[in-house]
């Protein structure tokens, strides 16, 4: 059958002329011996409907056949069998996309007749196709069919009587299928195009954006990893120079309280005296770079605050302007104030504009040559004010006013000058606008002295509120309905003078113990339990955030609230602690008065909460409403302590001591447990619970009082009436209609 025969099954063969005349199982074939070509004859033809028997042929002396088939005998004469050439096509019957018929999908077939497209466009998911096909012409029972699918076969297929093509697993791509027809010799062929379009993430425009993405995003981390490298070097540099410079403040006033003493005596002569004068000169200028320093740490860590006030502006400026007067006369140069109103009321931090102010007016004389003038100009208006500070001094360059107000930046010319400064003045003042909402900007021409101008807008001291950097004043005294005089406070702090001085200020409400680091904390917080920790975290051997680790991580001491105290003021550090389970967090340097009311809030604060978590029975659900970290074990302790006062419920003989064999602890920490999570004792807790589980008795209305008071573990009505009296402010009778 691969060469055209009918059928692979030939039963009789008989020769004559350079033919050999095949009789099969289907029909007769003949086969010619010189060209290799068969010849088959059309079924209407009697030859061809019969199966010829197995050796059952025979030659006559003249050239006729007779052949046994399986309908008689055969007799014919080859040289006058009528031939008749094998005509037909290839009918697309249809088309199967994963075992749904194409005809489900009319947008594939653009209402066209199955048969007649010639190429589809198929999606990425749609990868398994079958196509049905037909042979149509005069002798379709020989038809044979072979096939190839470029772009997935090598090579045509076998000839095959198989009505049906198949392909699975189709990637995405272009094919073409040719499909050819034969009926022992080649009589069709058709093709059909396959176009399979890939999903979004494999067109060559999603690998391009994703290549780019992929780009931008490894130059941003690189970005941000060398941003951080340079903001971890320019903060150890900037922590060395905030060190040096603390040192320097203390160095300095022991070497300028002798220059003090020493002007006040009257012996030196004048060269002596003017030595001096030039010491405290250098001094003062040490002192005020050492002040500069350390005002320009605190501003860009973010330590300092922002602290607005109604003030008049106007006469603010005027009064700095006079004292650079002084300053001015000295190198002669005049100084003027040109301000377009008398007053102009707005909220600012009055110390940080001062020190804007005093920069701008220290620059432009400092950078003035001798003779000439230093304007002070003030404009303002409904929404803004305006300062602008001309001089006529030596000039920006254009490219250095963009680096101008950058940390650390000098400027060339006045590099050039041979002019002292830190280059850190701009920068602060750029930092201290910006904490007003304001701006900063220069325009200068190198030789001819530079303008600069500050644009701040006009509002009142509460439009500042929303910032978050205003802070709240603490209340001066104490709340009265607290008793705090049976609390015992731990304080854990390293240094020893500022251990000593909370001591004095603590002990006014609370009883007080001490510890200098986490370890000796430790040690007396498993053998004491006091009933609130405050503990500084940067200590040595074991820091404070380690310590509040283990207190809330231990079952027996999971209760204490714990307060942390700290010079760092990054929200890293804060959100740390808070996430071991820290109840509240300080920043040093603190208010005593403010630490005091923290404490009495966090006392006051579980002491409401007691009733409430009786009333919900579970911790978990009371400091989630209030915004607080959960602790699982204080959670898991509370809803024990629910289930085994329910359990004893009607038990009139259940006391403290049972309770707390019931939980596995004593009495003492059970007390204290109580104490620091529901803010009440045992005994009341106790009765709370019973309260409780009466109401809910009561409002069922399915017993007697009677038998609520008996459910509930007490012996009489009369004294459960009390009880309950004393716990809801009405009687039972009153709920029960």
């Amino acid at each position: 059958m691969r060469q055209g025969l009918i059928s692979n099954y030939v039963n009789s063969v008989l020769y004559s002329d350079g033919y050999l005349w095949l009789g099969t199982d289907k029909g007769l074939c003949r086969f010619n011996t010189i060209d290799k070509t068969i010849t088959t004859y059309s079924s209407p033809m009697t030859i061809s409907n019969v199966s010829y028997n197995s050796d059952a042929c025979f030659q006559f002396h003249n050239g006729m056949f007779a052949w046994g088939t399986s309908d008689g005998i055969i007799i014919l004469d080859p040289k006058t069998l009528n031939m008749q050439e094998p005509s037909g096509r290839i009918y697309i019957q249809d088309i199967l996309l994963s075992g749904q018929s194409i005809r489900q999908y009319p947008d594939l077939l653009h209402k066209v007749p199955l048969d007649s497209i010639s190429n589809i466009t198929l999606n990425y998911q749609q990868k398994n196709v079958t196509i049905h096909i037909l042979p149509l012409g005069n002798d379709s029972r020989a038809a044979r069919f072979s096939w190839k699918m470029q772009g997935f076969d090598d090579d045509w297929s076998d000839l095959t009587d198989q009505r049906d093509i198949n392909y699975t697993n189709l990637n995405p791509g272009t094919y073409q299928l040719s499909v050819r027809l034969y009926n022992h010799k080649l009589i069709s062929e058709r093709t059909l195009t396959i176009h399979i379009t890939p999903p979004f993430w494999a067109t060559w425009l999603f690998k391009i954006a994703y290549i780019l993405f992929a780009g931008w995003l490894a130059y941003f981390l690189l970005r941000f990893y060398m941003n951080r490298l340079n903001q971890r070097y320019t903060e150890d540099k900037l922590r060395f120079f905030t060190n040096i410079a603390h040192d320097l403040r203390t160095a300095l006033t022991l070497v300028k309280a002798p220059i003090d003493e020493l002007n006040q005596t009257n012996s030196l002569s004048g060269h002596d005296r003017e030595y001096l004068q030039l010491a405290a000169k250098q001094t003062e200028r040490l002192t005020s770079v050492a002040k500069q320093l350390l005002d320009f740490q605190k501003v860009d860590t973010g330590k300092e605050q922002f602290e607005p006030v109604m003030a008049d502006i106007v006469v603010l400026i005027g009064c700095r302007v006079s004292m650079f007067e002084t300053m001015a006369a000295a190198k002669h140069i005049t100084i003027a104030y040109y301000p377009d109103t008398e007053t102009c009321l707005t909220a600012i931090d009055t110390n940080m504009m001062e020190r804007v102010i005093d920069n701008l007016l220290s620059n432009a004389i400092k950078y003035s040559p001798e003779q000439s003038a230093v304007e002070v100009h003030f404009r303002s208006d409904e929404d803004k004010w305006r300062l602008k500070v001309v001089d006529r001094g030596i000039g920006i360059s254009r490219e250095a006013q963009r680096e101008l107000f950058h940390e650390f930046y000098r400027s060339q010319n006045a590099l050039s000058a041979q002019i002292s400064g830190s280059g850190i003045g701009l920068f602060m003042a750029r930092m201290l606008v910006e904490l007003h909402n304001g701006k900063i900007s220069v325009e200068s021409e190198e030789g001819k002295g530079s303008t600069f101008e500050i644009i701040v807008p006009r509002c009142k001291n509460e439009e500042y509120k929303d910032t978050g950097k205003q802070i709240s004043a603490p209340q001066d005294d104490l709340s009265n309905d607290c008793p705090t005089e049976d609390m015992r406070i731990l304080v854990v702090e390293d240094n020893n003078d500022l251990r000593n001085f909370m001591i004095r200020p603590l002990a006014k409400h609370f009883s007080v113990e001490t510890a200098a680091d986490g370890v000796e904390a430790w040690e007396y917080i498993q053998q004491q339990i006091p009933d609130l920790i405050v503990s500084d975290i940067m200590m040595p051997r074991m820091d404070g955030l380690e310590l509040c680790r283990l207190v809330k991580s231990t079952f027996e001491t999971s209760h204490i609230p714990i307060i942390l105290l700290t010079a760092l003021s990054e929200k890293t550090d804060e959100l740390r602690g808070l996430g071991l389970g820290a109840d509240d967090y300080m920043t040093k340097p603190f208010d005593m008065k403010t630490l005091t009311q923290r404490i009495v809030s966090i006392i006051r604060n579980r002491r409401i909460l007691g009733g409430r978590f009786i009333a919900s029975g579970s911790m978990t659900e009371v400091e989630d409403s209030a915004g607080k970290s959960v602790n699982t074990l204080n959670d898991a302790f509370v809803k024990r302590a629910m289930e085994v006062v329910v359990q004893y419920l009607d038990d009139t003989e259940f006391s403290k001591d049972d309770f707390a064999r019931e939980m596995g602890v004593s009495t003492s920490l059970l007390f204290k447990k109580m104490k620091a999570l529901a803010g009440m004792s045992v005994v009341d807790f106790i009765r709370g619970v019973r309260m409780e589980h009466a109401m809910k008795l009561i409002r069922e209305n399915r017993y007697s009082i009677g038998e609520i008071a008996c459910m509930c573990g007490f012996s009489t009505i009369g004294y459960f009436s009390t009880t309950f009296k004393k716990h809801f402010g009405k009687s039972p009778s009153d709920f029960t209609g």
